[in-house]
């Protein structure tokens, strides 16, 4: 592997020695494995065209009433739905809005 790095070093770089082309090739494979490890350490940067809609939710006619909590996610420019789901069965009303 190394032999094969040091001849494409002299087939490209005739002025630059090995030891340079390996350390600018060290120097990148940093650089892609930083901005791989920040995508993974930072997934809402990824997923910054979306925003998050959170839902307050309580099933309708069933005794005891349930509550829980549902999201979905819409586009920047679009606005949160009000109301989410079918609200003969389960009504669920917006709570908040984050990202974007």
């Amino acid at each position: 592997m190394f032999d094969r790095v040091g001849s494409l070093a002299e087939r490209v770089a005739t002025n630059v020695s090995r030891r340079a082309f390996l350390g600018r090739m060290g120097q990148g494979a940093l650089a892609v494995a930083g901005g791989m490890a920040a995508l993974l350490a930072f997934p809402q940067v990824v997923r910054a065209s979306q925003k998050v809609c959170t839902y307050r939710c309580t099933n309708v006619g069933v005794k005891p009433a349930h509550t829980w909590i549902a999201t979905q996610t819409v586009g920047c420019n679009k606005p949160c739905p009000r109301i989410l789901g079918n609200p003969m069965m389960a009504a669920c009303f917006l709570t908040s809005a984050t990202g974007c």
